[in-house]
């Protein structure tokens, strides 16, 4: 696999993974703390086990998809934004700057 260089940009051939239904169990408190936008821009690196990945995906021949979702409560209502990504495409790792979208399954209300 190849990480790609920090001035490499995202492939362009969407990709489409179907129905995002991260938000589906998360529930909202309803008291709580108030978080406020910091303007910052936060990236987390996390790992994923290799055995928890299908050949598919190590081999380059599916692609690693990452779905997710901020459920909030906001002037009394609930709202949710989902996003998707697609993390591993054929031999290349995403990075910073060549994250790319998948296709469908970001939304906002």
């Amino acid at each position: 696999m190849t990480v790609p260089d920090s001035s490499a940009t995202s492939p362009t051939t969407p990709i489409f993974a179907g129905e995002n239904r991260a938000c589906d169990e998360i529930t909202v408190p309803t008291t709580g703390g108030v978080v406020f936008n910091d303007n910052k821009d936060h990236w987390y690196v996390s790992h994923i086990n290799g055995g928890n990945l299908t050949a598919g995906v190590l081999s380059g021949d599916s692609y690693l998809i990452l779905q997710g979702c901020i459920k909030y409560r906001t002037l009394g209502e609930i709202h949710k934004s989902g996003v998707c990504f697609v993390a591993k495409r054929g031999d290349q790792i995403s990075s910073r700057k060549s994250t790319s979208l998948c296709g469908d399954g970001n939304f906002a209300d």
